[in-house]
């Protein structure tokens, strides 16, 4: 497991001077007022008798007529297409390609790589493709794929379809079901003695809260991706499916549904199981899922965050990502590390799920994701690190 670390000004309504009023106007000759009155002339006598002007009266009146029944009926056609443009929109359901939500155009994807988000179902994503120019992934760690998310392809990769141990990577997929079955994240979840304790018996990093404290849902899966809490993993385990068991099902599920198809998870922390593991390959997948979902990719991108105010803790907790404690983000160059999760048990090493894009830091939040990396089995703490800067530095 990790055992390291969230004005706008208000526009003032302008005032005017009320013009000045036009009453007393002279007229332009300078005499009297303009609305003085003049002497009126006789009215001229219209041609024709009174029958004639009697009929074309009626023309006239049967001409306006027909003018106002032909606007009601098209006002009304109007009305009619609009009503069923509604209908149509709101009604069928919408098929479309996860990575349209990164804003870019559809053609840079590769388009079979979807999911159907009506009813919370998804559809089985697709593998990156290995092509001619796919290359060894020259990184320390035993483990690793680059992928390019513009085409979908691997750029390059060192085991990359191979089983390995995920560890704390887990968090990804259970940041994914714990929101996706959250029917309210500013619902609360109250901590007892068993889960704080576990989390300590097991060595394992924690997010910080405490027994008896009463926490929001949102502030749990904050505290599950920044400081890789196993106390926040189990308090969601708990809270969306009664168990860890049982929410090792739902994962098991998700990722199944995802497409993750060499995985099998028995945690929701990573804690070591041997019966849980997956690929460089399948956490890439996941990660892609996850930051399709701007609040998910939010949290995954998060430097530090504080949890909400309680007794127990009347301040919030601080809690900061255990990547961007290792790393600013822009150590790779042009290309910047716009978030991930790290990784790590003794059977796992260090481990890293990042994704990157080339922008400036101050763009990142608003640029799409261009890169997934994915390493496990780095010897040493900064390991996975050092091989995400490189990696994006040598390949992107």
């Amino acid at each position: 497991m990790d055992n390291n670390l969230n004005n706008s000004p208000r526009r003032s309504a302008g005032s005017g001077q009320q013009r000045p009023g036009y009453n007393n106007m002279q007229h332009p000759s300078g005499y009297g007022s303009a609305r003085q009155q003049t002497a009126t002339k006789p009215r001229p006598q219209q041609p024709g008798n009174v029958a004639q002007r009697k009929q074309a009266s009626k023309k006239t009146a049967h001409s306006i007529k027909n003018t106002s029944t032909l606007v009601k009926v098209f006002t009304t056609l109007v009305a009619v297409a609009f009503v069923i443009i509604i209908v149509q929109t709101f009604t069928k359901p919408q098929d479309f390609d996860i990575m349209n939500l990164f804003e870019t155009t559809p053609s840079e994807y590769d388009t079979s790589a979807s999911a159907n988000v009506q009813g919370g179902n998804s559809s089985l994503m697709t593998y990156p493709a290995r092509t001619e120019n796919t290359k060894h992934l020259d990184i320390d760690s035993s483990h690793g794929i680059l992928i390019n998310l513009r085409n979908n392809t691997v750029i390059a990769e060192k085991n990359g379809r191979e089983k390995m141990y995920p560890a704390s990577m887990t968090k990804i997929l259970t940041l994914i079901v714990a929101y996706e079955n959250a029917p309210d994240l500013d619902d609360t979840f109250t901590f007892d003695f068993d889960i704080v304790n576990d989390a300590y018996l097991a060595g394992a990093s924690v997010a910080g809260f405490t027994t008896g404290e009463t926490v929001t849902i949102r502030d749990l899966l904050y505290g599950t991706v920044l400081p890789s809490g196993a106390d926040a993993t189990t308090a969601l385990a708990q809270y969306i499916a009664g168990d860890e068991v049982a929410f090792a099902a739902l994962m098991n599920k998700k990722a199944k549904e995802i497409g993750m198809t060499n995985s099998h998870f028995v945690t929701a922390s990573g804690l070591h199981d041997d019966d849980h593991y997956s690929t460089c390959e399948d956490m890439a997948l996941a990660l892609k899922y996850a930051i399709a979902t701007p609040e998910l990719r939010e949290i995954l991108g998060t430097y530090t965050y504080t949890t909400s105010k309680t007794p127990e803790h009347p301040d919030g907790i601080m809690l900061f990502s255990t990547m961007y404690t290792k790393m600013k983000g822009d150590e790779a160059g042009d290309t910047y590390v716009q978030g991930g999760k790290t990784g790590y048990t003794p059977e796992a090493h260090n481990c890293l799920a990042s994704f990157a894009a080339k922008c400036e830091e101050e763009d990142a939040e608003l640029t799409a994701p261009q890169y997934i990396l994915v390493t496990g089995g780095g010897i040493g703490e900064y390991a996975a690190i050092y091989d995400a800067i490189n990696a994006y530095k040598k390949y992107t």
